[in-house]
């Protein structure tokens, strides 16, 4: 028996992976974004530093530190995209346990209406099985990315 199975995830930590996994397609945009300012910022030398307006002296150490400060934002969102991404696309999806169904209702749709009991009924599940569902979900990331 692993130690996740043994005792609960503290309630902090449990709400951080769940608010993640909503913001995940934001994090696949901002990480892009990133990425996307650091090449450009190479291409102008450095004129403005990685897109957030502050004017450079051509490189000096304000640009750096925010280039290494970004290179760091770059490093923790890929961590996050990659681990989430990884438990996602590792997930059964069938009729009995429809787990990305369940992601992209709890947690991906734009407006979510639903209750864990209405999506519960709209998968034709239990509503213990959509929360034991949603639990397994949270714990498989948040030891992905070694949270838990």
């Amino acid at each position: 028996m692993t130690k996740q199975s043994r005792e609960k995830m503290p309630r902090k930590t449990y709400a951080y992976i769940e608010h993640e996994l909503s913001n995940y397609h934001r994090s696949i945009e901002k990480l892009d974004e990133l990425k996307t300012a650091i090449i450009e910022s190479d291409k102008r030398s450095i004129d403005e530093n990685a897109g957030l307006g502050i004017k450079s002296t051509g490189g000096g150490p304000l640009a750096k530190t925010i280039l290494i400060d970004e290179s760091i934002r770059i490093d923790r969102l890929q961590t996050l995209v990659a681990g989430i991404g990884y438990v996602v696309s590792r997930l059964p999806d069938t009729k009995s346990e429809p787990y990305c169904k369940l992601i992209q209702l709890r947690y991906w749709e734009k407006r979510r209406k639903l209750t864990m009991e209405g999506i519960a009924e709209q998968l034709h599940i239990s509503r213990r099985t959509a929360f034991r569902m949603k639990d397994k979900v949270i714990y498989a990331i948040a030891d992905s990315l070694g949270e838990w």
